[in-house]
């Protein structure tokens, strides 16, 4: 019988685990619960958005309600049904569904029922294509 030790490296924020250096270093610099994050989608470097000052102000909106641990489960935890709420937060994250995802993850706001990140994301690269063909195709209208 063969026993082998290895080394798996881990993410601060999330704890999600991988055997190589570099790809967990780069996992952790855009991990959506780091509050210094850089974002793969929009190229947000990290410095240019507070993650923490869009939690307080999400949580403070009225359309976001505290849930108490004996219904979920889960100790300081917020949900939304409101997609105002959401559209709010996109907005002021320029529209992209990773810096919304950020935020809700970090701020433990639950909003499942009307925040689809799939689809969110399935738009967001609908619209960057046609922004470039538009660039590329017609560059003087």
């Amino acid at each position: 019988m063969r026993t082998k030790n290895v080394i798996r490296y881990y993410c601060d924020h999330c704890s999600k685990g991988g055997f190589k250096k570099p790809g967990m270093a780069e996992h952790e610099a855009t991990c959506t619960l780091n509050p210094k994050r850089a974002c793969w989608l929009c190229g947000d470097a990290g410095a240019g958005r507070d993650y923490e000052s869009l939690v307080n102000q999400m949580r403070l909106r009225n359309d976001v309600h505290s849930d108490t641990e004996e219904e979920t489960g889960r100790p300081d935890s917020y949900s939304t049904h409101s997609k105002e709420a959401i559209g709010w937060l996109s907005s002021k994250c320029g529209g992209c569904p990773a810096c919304v995802l950020s935020v809700l993850r970090q701020g433990k706001i639950f909003a499942f029922d009307v925040f689809d990140y799939k689809a969110c994301v399935s738009s967001w690269h609908a619209e960057q294509n046609r922004e470039f063909r538009d660039a590329v195709f017609n560059p003087f209208e």
